[in-house]
């Protein structure tokens, strides 16, 4: 058995962004954001297909445009993927994966049975050796927290709903047979 490496975190003079701090902010999202659809996972093998019908959950395409990362909703379903990949690793399945909005931003929020474990932001790791994926979302959201509910822990990030995105300010999304 591998003996654990032990955790450096990230300080605020480790990052380009002033929030980015060894642990996520411990907060409940918003009573305004309602919930728009949900996904259920049981294994990293379901990660490909959450990222699909997440992108056409935001956009209403199938596949992502060849623009790259710069993107909101390519943001999102990448946040969305390591947040559902640490969920995963670190609780119990099922992992719930929820997209949420409040009108003028949208939330991804995963839910695992793990409340006990606070998400830890990883630092001074090599690259390949994970844990960056807190780092990412902190980096390209517009805010990342938690909270335990119950026998539940949340880790959700937000973003900004920009024109043209199909989760409209009503809260309904386009129907892809999700929900």
């Amino acid at each position: 058995m591998a003996a654990e490496r032990p955790t450096t975190t990230v300080t605020d003079q480790d990052s380009e962004r002033p929030d980015v701090a060894s642990m996520v902010n411990s907060a409940e999202l918003p009573p305004s954001f309602s919930e728009v659809r949900r996904w259920a996972i049981a294994s990293t093998e379901d990660l490909a297909r959450l990222r699909a019908l997440l992108h056409h959950a935001l956009t209403g395409t199938d596949t992502p445009p060849q623009r790259g990362i710069g993107e909101v909703p390519e943001k999102a379903v990448l946040v969305a993927s390591e947040l559902a990949t640490n969920a995963l690793r670190h609780g119990e399945p099922p992992t719930v994966v929820r997209l949420l909005t409040d009108g003028e931003r949208f939330a991804i929020d995963v839910i695992d049975r793990a409340p006990g474990s606070a998400p830890l932001v990883a630092g001074d790791r090599a690259p390949g050796d994970g844990g960056f994926g807190l780092i990412l979302a902190q980096r390209v959201s517009l805010d990342v927290g938690w909270y335990a509910e119950g026998d539940l822990k949340h880790v959700w990030a937000t973003f900004d709903a920009p024109p043209g995105l199909l989760v409209d300010l009503d809260g309904h999304a386009p129907d892809d047979g999700t929900r």
